[in-house]
């Protein structure tokens, strides 16, 4: 570090002047301070041919003072003139990104980052990676030759999907304190994945539209980067736009009076189907309700009927559920609300069907925009045109009944042309047949991040906990794959089987002719029009939902629903239709709320979903009955429980009749699964059933055998039982079946008695051993079956039904001995016969052939051996064989 002097050198007439003398010390610059970090002062004398110097000892060793009369070169280069330098190497480009380059085996890949300098030798150069601008120390490097490179594998993990970019500092070698500028490169690199277009205006109307998703690295190279697993997740942010209404059926009201089958929505461009079963749901006042609902798409078909127990009073039992082909589509998928009253279901094509049982059925139905124009039914034709909505299932024509503004008879508008034309007979009836098999392509998979896990999951159903119609309270509703089992439990003939193959006692073909009476008001009962409407207005300003779809908060369809309220009791003359009203204006009115943007958040994620006030914090209407509602949940009173407080407390599960029997042959059927009546229970994947066998001396088996119930309905469960091996342990088995719905406490038990019809005939009071037959050691014989285990015994009823009857002295084993030293060969037979009179018959074998020479040999009584002597056999062969009778 050369000592420079801060001022010019005097003249002779100055005589001795003090200068400051200063040293540049490299990377110490302070405020003020100008190449002079440290500095000292010296004397200097102009003597007129030369000069004198009164220097000071400098504190270091790299400081020096020099002297000289050459000129030193220019700022920004170093040397004495002519030999000057630059202080840096000087770069003749900007620093480019390069790259990926792949490696030969692909298994890896990298970028370079180059740039062009005037020399090549003697210079280094410090290297500067960036991400989105902005520097990463630890990935700065110092390299002495051009150009740099980044590793993929190793530096991209957790900076994916961002614009990689270079910096350089160039120096020559032994100067790393006098670098050049920062030169920053004029390029960069998207590494990740990129989505093209990355906008994409959707209308409902429209099916779909491809969103191309590029991978800017090597795929090959995933794992290194992700070693969890290269799974994709995109998270598209939504924004909702409401544009007027073409996308909703024009809502028409009106009235089916006839009993059938009936096709309320069809689209045949992607064979989707919902039909609806009638019935006559109120004696004496001839009102037709829903009681059953059928939904195909391709070839999946869902049954849900609640018809036999509807007609009979019976409403508090929930439908049951029947997949006729034992199996639905991954894509396909349904849930349940935990009093099994409310039935989801959700389809490949986003369509939603929503089924709520009160005192009949309710069904609400949500389809994709994509059907505008191809749907058609009793729903309408979906086409947004209003004056079209009754048109025929041919297509020909258009019911003109409703156009009418009087309400003849009180039965308000009945097109009943348009109605009958999409009543289906027992070749087109889903509760009847089952279409031919489509073998339609496995659906498209969806993906969601888990927060939870960190992980993604993946599947044809997509986030169902997303959708506009919600079973009640979703996280109180199972999905039919997850919680409900359905084991094989029937022979390939079909006929040895446990299930319960109810046929439904309710054809509504018995009743197409049907036809309803004129009716008049004030009911039997003194109901008038004012007072049904009064009661209607009363009940539904009760819902949750009265403040966001009462008729004055701009909703045009509630005053429909409360005409449809008012005929229900007038025409069932009672109230009991009035919770279901309820029921299905919070659901209208949710449905309706979900049309509109304003009702829709976007989660940190990015999903845009639904407010919680929507759908989360309203209650099912049977909680007001044992308790309140609390912002979405149900408070119960003292003494009861449950999502809806139905359940008595501390009670348990509550078995009833068995059906078909209480006793099981096991001669007609397997006797490994029975349904049982239930009650006192929510639909949980907790319902489990607990079965205990009863000894002979009345006391329960130390073991009990657990396995999950079966949800039938909410008034019958299945449990699975073990194999009672009456035919090889005991004739008869009772067991003692118990079942919980909280995997904790179980309710009371219901016994099963499982036996074995050929010796035993039971009934509801007790089993008789039948006539002509044997019971022996707790098993069942018929007359003249041989003992299993020795053949020269059997059944014989004349003699002992609870023994074995000799038949023939029962041999065990035969074994040759010898020859001894007489030369004598032994068969010797052994039995467990003890008769001292038994005889048996020896007949000699050489060579698997009987040996003429000896004829057979009949032992005298007890005799137990046979000798032959060698010297009677054969020059060859061998004695292998032998027998006894």
């Amino acid at each position: 570090m050369p000592v420079w002097i801060q001022g010019a050198h005097p003249s002779v007439q100055q005589g001795i002047v003090r200068r400051t003398a200063c040293v540049h010390v490299p990377n110490t610059r302070q405020a003020g301070q100008v190449c002079c970090e440290f500095s000292t002062q010296i004397d200097i004398k102009n003597c007129g041919s030369f000069w004198v110097y009164h220097l000071q000892p400098l504190p270091t060793c790299p400081m020096g003072y020099c002297a000289g009369y050459l000129e030193p070169c220019p700022p920004g280069q170093i040397g004495i003139k002519p030999q000057c330098r630059d202080l840096y190497p000087r770069l003749t480009s900007l620093p480019v990104i390069r790259g990926p380059f792949l490696s030969p085996a692909k298994d890896a890949f990298h970028f370079s980052c180059e740039v062009e300098t005037e020399r090549k030798e003697l210079q280094s150069f410090k290297v500067m990676w960036t991400f989105d601008g902005q520097e990463v120390p630890e990935l700065t490097t110092t390299i002495p030759s051009m150009p740099a490179t980044l590793d993929g594998n190793s530096n991209l993990k957790g900076r994916l999907n961002r614009n990689i970019g270079c910096k350089v500092q160039a120096f020559f070698d032994g100067h790393p304190d006098t670098p050049g500028p920062v030169t920053v490169s004029n390029n960069t690199y998207w590494a990740g994945i990129r989505v093209e277009p990355r906008y994409v205006k959707l209308s409902e109307a429209e099916d779909e539209k491809t969103v191309d998703i590029v991978f800017t690295v090597p795929k090959t190279t995933c794992p290194y980067i992700y070693p969890e697993g290269c799974l994709l997740m995109v998270t598209p942010r939504t924004q909702a736009v409401r544009q007027g209404i073409i996308l909703y059926l024009y809502k028409a009201t009106y009235s089916l009076y006839r009993i059938g089958d009936y096709t309320a929505y069809e689209n045949k461009e992607r064979a989707f189907e919902v039909q609806v079963r009638t019935y006559k749901c109120r004696e004496g006042r001839n009102v037709t309700c829903i009681c059953g609902v059928a939904i195909r798409e391709y070839d999946d078909l869902i049954r849900i009927d609640s018809c036999d127990n509807l007609r009979v009073g019976r409403s508090s039992v929930s439908p049951r559920i029947t997949i006729p082909r034992g199996h639905l589509n991954d894509a396909t998928s349904y849930y349940v609300s935990k009093d099994g009253m409310n039935i989801v279901v959700y389809l490949p094509s986003s369509s939603e069907v929503l089924i709520k049982q009160h005192w009949a059925l309710d069904v609400y139905l949500t389809i994709p925009g994509s059907d505008k124009g191809h749907g058609r039914g009793l729903c309408g034709t979906f086409d947004g045109i209003e004056c079209n909505e009754f048109t025929s299932r041919d297509g020909q024509r258009v019911d003109t009944a409703c156009e009418k503004s009087d309400q003849v008879n009180h039965m308000g508008c009945v097109p009943e042309s348009f109605t009958e034309s999409w009543r289906n007979n027992a070749t087109t009836s889903l509760f009847k047949t089952v279409p031919p098999l489509m073998n339609r392509q496995r659906p498209t998979v969806y993906c969601m991040c888990s927060n939870e896990t960190n992980a993604v999951v993946c599947s044809p159903r997509g986030d169902v906990t997303k959708k506009i119609l919600q079973c009640q309270g979703q996280a109180g509703c199972y999905h039919a794959g997850r919680t409900f089992r359905r084991r094989r439990a029937v022979a390939d003939d079909g006929i040895y089987t446990d299930e319960d193959n109810e046929v439904s006692a309710y054809d509504p073909e018995y009743f197409k002719d049907y036809r309803p009476p004129v009716v008049s008001w004030p009911t039997p009962s003194g109901i008038t029009e004012q007072i049904a409407k009064d009661m209607c207005e009363s009940a539904v300003r009760k819902s949750q939902t009265w403040s966001q779809c009462n008729p004055g908060a701009n909703s045009n369809n509630k005053t429909l629903d409360i005409e449809e309220c008012k005929l229900n009791i007038l025409f069932t003359d009672s109230n009991e239709t009035l919770a279901g009203f309820v029921s299905s204006f919070t659901t209208s009115c949710q449905a309706e709320m979900a049309t509109d943007p304003a009702n829709y958040e976007i989660t940190p994620e990015g999903e845009t979903v639904l407010k919680p006030a929507v759908y989360k914090e309203t209650c099912p209407v049977d909680c007001l009955t044992n308790g309140h509602c609390e912002q979405g949940v149900c408070v119960c009173n003292s003494g009861y429980m449950g999502d809806t407080c139905q359940l008595l407390a501390g009670v348990g599960l509550q078995l009833g009749k068995i059906k078909r029997s209480s006793i099981c042959d096991i001669n007609t059927r397997p006797c490994r699964k029975i349904y049982v009546e239930a009650s006192n229970f929510e639909v949980s994947a907790n319902l489990t059933c607990k079965v205990q066998e009863i000894l002979p001396s009345g006391t329960l088996s130390a073991s009990a055998v657990f396995d999950d119930a079966e949800f039938v309905t909410n008034a019958e469960l299945a449990c699975y039982l073990p194999d009672a091996k009456v035919k090889t342990d005991r004739s008869i088995k009772v067991f003692a079946i118990s079942a919980t719905g909280d995997g904790q406490l179980y309710g009371n038990t219901v016994n099963l008695t499982v036996y074995d019809s050929t010796c035993q005939n039971c009934t509801e009071s007790g089993c008789k051993i039948l006539p002509d037959t044997c019971l022996i050691n707790d098993l069942c014989y018929q007359d003249g079956d041989l003992n299993p285990k020795n053949g020269g015994q059997q059944c014989e009823v004349a003699t002992s039904t609870t023994n074995w009857t000799d038949i023939y002295p029962a041999v065990t084993s035969v074994e040759l001995h010898g020859p001894n030293g007489n030369n004598y060969i032994t068969c010797a037979v052994t039995t467990l016969d003890t008769n001292p009179t038994a005889s048996f018959k020896v007949s000699w074998y050489v060579d698997d052939a009987a040996y003429q020479r000896q004829r057979e040999l009949v032992l005298p009584p007890g005799g137990r051996q046979a000798i032959f002597s060698v010297h009677d056999l054969p020059s060859t062969g061998q004695v292998n064989w032998f027998g006894t009778l």
